[in-house]
This record gives C-alpha cells, sequence and structure tokens, in this order.
C-alpha cells in the first residue's frame, strides 16, 4: 500500500514536521509527488528507451516547484534548480522525466484534454532535446529571462536583507531572536541549540545567536533541520539554513551508473550543486556536525519560486518549456565531470521524446491515484 512505503521511507523523521509534511502532501497530487521521489525510482521502468541513456549530474527530484532564484557566490542573482538533497549520477532521463510528470500532474489539476497535456509535454521534452543538441550551457538571470520567470527578478528588487531579516526574527528586550509563530520555525531543544552553539564557537568565525527548527521546502521535511541566527564579527546578523544530508533516494533502487567516493552525504549535495549549475549559492558548504554531513548556506531575500499554481495558462505553459531547456543546460555543465558522459555524447544523444512523454502521462495518472489513496488514508479532509 502507498501509505505503508511512505511511512517506511520516512521513518525515524522529526513527528511534528513529518506531520506537516504529510498535510501539504495530502494536499494535491503535485505536492504528494514533490514529497514522494523516493516512489518514482522505486516505480522506474525497466525500459530500454528510458535506461539506456548517457549518464549525467542530475537534481534527482526535479519538478515544476524545484526552480527559483538564489544569489550565488559572485553576488548575482541566477535562476536555475535550487535542491540538490538527491543530487547524483544517473541516466540523463531521470531528471526530465520527473519533470515531465510534474507538467502533466499540473496540467491535469488545470483540467486539460489529454492530448493538450501531451503535447506541451512533448514541447518541453522537444526544448530540452534541443537544447542538448545545441551544445552549449547558458543560464537564466535577470536580462536573460522572459515571462514570469522575468516577474520573479523583478519582484526581488523591493527586498532587502534588513526587511527579511525582520519577518524572520523578532527583536525582545532589546534582542533579536527566531520567530517561532510564523509558521517558518519551531522551537529547538535546549539539547540542539547548545549543540550547534558549540559547533559555530569551534568552528567558525560566527556567533551564533539564535537556533530553531526550520520548516521548509516538502520532501525533506522531518530531516534534521536548523535555522540559524548569526553574528558576524562587527555583530552583523545574519540567517543560516543547517541541514542533515541523507543518502539519495534515487541510489535506493535499481542499479545507477558507479558514483564518485564522497567524503560524506553533504559533499555530495554541495559536489553536484556546483557541478550543475553555473555559479554555486552563496555561502554554501559541507560541513560535519554531530558525527554527519550537514549542508550549511546563507539564506537570503533574493531567493523566491514561481508560484505555478497562481500562473495563466499561458504563462504556465512558456514557464514548462524553458525549464526544459534549463533542464539540459544544466546536464551540458556537468557534462564529462566525476563519471557523467562528456558533453559529445550528451549532444549526439537521441532523445527518446515520445517514449519520455507516454512514460509521464502514464506516470502522472498513477501519481494521481498514489495521492487520493494517500489522502484518504491520511484522513486530511483535502479535496
Amino acid at each position: 500500500m502507498i501509505w505503508d512505503r511512505v511511512e517506511a521511507y520516512n521513518k525515524g523523521r522529526d513527528p511534528e514536521r513529518l506531520a506537516l509534511k504529510y498535510r501539504k502532501m495530502a494536499g494535491d497530487a503535485l505536492a504528494f509527488f514533490r514529497g514522494t521521489a523516493h516512489l518514482f525510482y522505486e516505480d522506474w521502468p525497466a525500459d530500454k528507451a528510458l535506461v539506456r541513456a548517457p549518464a549525467a549530474w542530475l537534481c534527482g527530484d526535479l519538478h515544476l516547484e524545484n526552480f527559483g532564484t538564489y544569489r550565488a557566490d559572485n553576488r548575482l542573482i541566477y535562476f536555475d534548480c535550487n535542491d540538490f538533497d538527491e543530487g547524483c549520477l544517473g541516466p540523463a532521463t531521470w531528471d526530465v522525466a520527473r519533470l515531465l510528470v510534474s507538467v502533466a500532474i499540473e496540467c491535469e489539476e488545470r483540467e486539460y484534454k489529454a492530448k493538450d497535456a501531451r503535447a506541451l509535454c512533448l514541447r518541453v521534452a522537444s526544448a530540452y532535446g534541443a537544447a542538448l543538441a545545441n551544445g552549449k550551457p547558458r543560464w537564466t538571470e535577470e536580462e536573460t529571462s522572459a515571462g514570469i520567470i522575468r516577474e520573479l527578478f523583478l519582484g526581488l528588487e523591493s527586498r532587502t536583507a534588513a526587511k527579511y531579516l525582520n519577518t524572520r526574527t523578532v527583536l525582545e528586550k532589546r534582542k533579536r531572536r527566531i520567530n517561532v509563530e510564523n509558521g517558518k520555525a519551531l522551537p529547538a531543544p535546549e539539547r540542539d541549540r547548545d549543540a550547534v552553539r558549540t559547533f559555530f564557537e569551534k568552528r567558525t568565525e560566527f556567533r551564533c545567536v539564535d537556533v530553531a527548527r526550520r520548516i521548509a521546502g516538502n520532501g525533506s521535511l522531518g530531516v534534521p533541520r536548523f535555522v540559524v541566527l548569526a553574528e558576524d564579527p562587527e555583530r552583523n546578523p545574519f540567517l543560516l539554513d543547517m541541514k542533515q544530508a541523507g543518502g539519495p533516494a534515487p541510489l535506493r533502487y535499481g542499479v545507477p551508473p558507479v558514483q564518485p567516493k564522497w567524503k560524506n552525504e553533504a559533499e555530495r549535495i554541495v559536489g553536484a550543486q556546483g557541478l550543475v549549475l553555473a555559479m554555486p549559492p552563496a555561502f554554501l558548504q559541507a560541513v560535519v556536525f554531530d558525527g554527519r554531513g550537514w549542508v550549511l548556506r546563507e539564506l537570503l531575500p533574493s531567493e523566491d519560486r514561481v508560484d505555478v499554481a497562481g500562473a495563466t495558462d499561458a504563462a504556465f505553459r512558456e514557464y514548462a518549456v524553458t525549464l526544459g531547456a534549463v533542464t539540459a543546460w544544466g546536464q551540458l555543465r556537468a557534462s564529462g565531470r566525476k563519471g557523467a558522459a562528456n558533453g559529445d555524447a550528451l549532444v549526439e544523444w537521441r532523445v527518446p521524446a515520445e517514449r519520455l512523454v507516454e512514460f509521464a502521462m502514464d506516470y502522472g495518472r498513477q501519481v494521481e491515484r498514489d495521492w487520493k489513496a494517500f489522502r484518504e488514508r491520511a484522513g486530511s479532509g483535502a479535496n
């Protein structure tokens, strides 16, 4: 049963945040798909057209809502994939197939006719194939953006670090603390607060002011994760995200390509991100905390995502097609690195667009069925 498979995968997670994850997953089919990447890989077919693809560096959890803006370590803002918890080396088809399934699910949500959903998925797959065949990895920043991605960039112009800090923290008796009443964080146990403070004292030049359990994302909800209010040597406050890294779902099933050796799972995540993106996010690094690998990064007001559900049909279609090309650019950037096929192999590969679309449409319907079964079991009362 779907409930049993989901429960088994999420065993051991923080119960309070896991309950939040399940509520999100019960809300709609796309949220369910976002929270169950493991099911996708468990169900991946032994289909030669899909399996026999060049090895590429992947996000591993690609979907419509796994893209957004971010400030890179060169202080410029880019738009790209923004979550590499499941990042690994795998068949190039994995990422584009997940993207297409999410498109098919969103089409169902918008009540598209099957032929129209299929046509859009084929456009996305064709954009991916054309970008690969072109062989030139590009990137998206404000000057090269269009449509709702351009609107996303323009919406960042009024944001400042001070405003962002004030939305995530509160002042109590002239002391700043993390806001744990805005749905973004929960109080952390004192033992965790002490451990994080000790880590910062011994391993960084920053002072840890406050610590809370962070609420963010979907698939990783319940994984040990903190939001840290810190100060630099000049006493300037800023926020950091600190998340424990686990093993990637894609590598638990099937027979993926041989992976490079990483010191820990955090090194894998940071390494994959560095290979795929044009520029890595600001202050992104792998650290060892409590004997495990953790990913540490700065939280900035430049991070945002497209509101896919709120987009017009025309904007949604344009956005989906753009993501097909963005996916290919990331694979081209990482080509030839640490076990990935070289650029020529990706350029010459005949992308099985029709088969990918057929799979996406079929699996999208399966996700709808699985979501309804999960929602009924969860007793959420969601429509």
